[in-house]
């Protein structure tokens, strides 16, 4: 129920809104929840929100059939001028339009009721709600998880997936975060139980200096531990701290940061790296290393069927990383992803052919792994991990041609025995 309130201030009107339940009920349920029953081609349709869920609609509007006019926000700030080649509109430039529109409300819950009334104070009465909640509960989710692959893959990269013809790169390895996980990749996914089979392969020589492991923060016992070492957990990519004076850390600071990340499921965090997921977490202590210059020289080894591919070598870390490719021989290639060449000329490391040979080593058996070696002024080679889902497969090469040449190179499809059930 609508009613207007007396109150005149500024020439505006306020309005107070009474909702009963019968109302709210009616609007749910009359929203249903498959949007394809209920969207008309007599009118014109817009998506109100921006976030994950506006995406998601989108996504699940144009996959019935039907184009959006445009997305709706409350307020410009902090939103997108255009989203999938759309304008973004603030509710109140559209006030006069969407009376006629059908508005398909693509906020949570939490905002549901104010974004009904607001649109009920426009006029608007045709409104699809969606039965659609936060991304962030995949796991209890009322959505599959190719559904959701194929809005993130959207949102990151301005492609669409068609999973009945992946041919690139990036199309390969969403298919692959899903399908292609076993339990010896989720094994060599966790960065402490890895260090076997780098044992058992090519030997421990190769390892970094382990002080510890904990399934605690509160267990670690830190004047035990030298002057200089790298904290992490196992289970995931960027859960690293640093630790340059040890007597000086502060560890009432440093043990919300672990906190957080042991109780993370990394899996969820950067579309569904599902190798991650089951792994059980841990705190880990390890050398510290670097090069004469406080670098650390980070030889990426990219490989498909056991075999180096290219060698991505990174540099500069502690300001503005910088990215170079090379082929076997050491011959600089023309692209990179998300980060710049340097302008420095690289020095092929005396010890590449032992790198490559060590790679490939690891790699036998797997259709692609990019295996990380570090290595010191010293000629010390030291493994740093297997990486089955760089970047999550959503890395902007800077020739998009690259793209379409490693999917060629990736026998994904012709290796059947190596993927999980469906």
């Amino acid at each position: 129920m609508l009613q207007e309130v007396n109150i005149l201030e500024d020439n505006y009107v306020y309005y107070k809104y009474t909702w009963s339940i019968f109302e709210i009920v009616l609007i749910v349920f009359l929203g249903g929840t498959n949007m394809n029953c209920n969207l008309k081609r007599s009118k014109r349709i817009a998506i109100y929100g921006a976030g994950k869920i506006a995406r998601y609609a989108y996504a699940q509007i144009v996959n019935a059939g039907y184009m959006p006019a445009y997305f709706i926000v409350s307020k410009k700030e902090d939103n997108p001028e255009t989203l999938y080649g759309m304008a973004v509109r603030e509710v109140n430039e559209v006030r006069d339009e969407i009376q006629d529109m059908q508005i398909v409300v693509g906020v949570s819950s939490k905002y549901k009721e104010e974004i009904i009334m607001c649109l009920y104070k426009y006029g608007c009465r045709d409104i699809i709600m969606p039965w659609i909640d936060s991304l962030s509960y995949l796991d209890n989710s009322w959505m599959k998880y190719p559904d959701y692959l194929e809005l993130w893959y959207c949102e990151r990269t301005g492609r669409r997936l068609n999973w009945n013809n992946l041919n690139s790169f990036r199309e390969k390895m969403q298919y692959f975060k899903l399908y292609g996980i076993t339990d010896q990749i989720r094994r060599l996914s966790d960065k402490i139980l890895v260090r076997d089979f780098v044992k058992e392969r090519i030997g421990d020589e190769y390892l970094t200096r382990l002080y510890g492991t904990w399934d605690h923060f509160d267990e670690i016992e830190f004047e035990r531990l030298p002057e200089k070492y790298v904290l992490k957990c196992n289970h995931g990519c960027g859960y690293n701290y640093i630790v340059m004076n040890n007597g000086s850390l502060d560890v009432g600071k440093l043990k919300p940061i672990f906190s957080q990340w042991m109780n993370m499921d990394y899996a969820y965090e950067t579309g569904l790296e599902m190798q991650y997921h089951g792994i059980e977490p841990k705190i880990y202590a390890e050398e510290y290393m670097e090069n004469s210059d406080g670098d650390l020289y980070d030889y990426k080894f990219w490989c498909f069927d056991g075999k180096v591919d290219f060698i991505m070598f990174l540099s500069n870390r502690k300001k503005n990383l910088f990215m170079n490719n090379y082929d076997i021989n050491w011959n600089i290639l023309p692209f990179t992803y998300d980060h710049p060449n340097t302008d420095e000329e690289i020095k092929k490391p005396k010890n590449l052919e032992k790198m490559i040979h060590l790679a490939e080593t690891l790699a036998e058996g797997f259709s692609h792994v990019r295996v990380d070696f570090y290595c010191l002024n010293d000629g010390t080679v030291k493994f740093g991990e297997m990486t089955f889902t760089s970047a999550s497969g959503v890395m902007n090469w800077s020739d998009d041609k690259i793209d379409g040449m490693l999917g060629n190179k990736w026998n994904l499809f012709n290796r059947k025995e190596q993927f999980g059930s469906k």
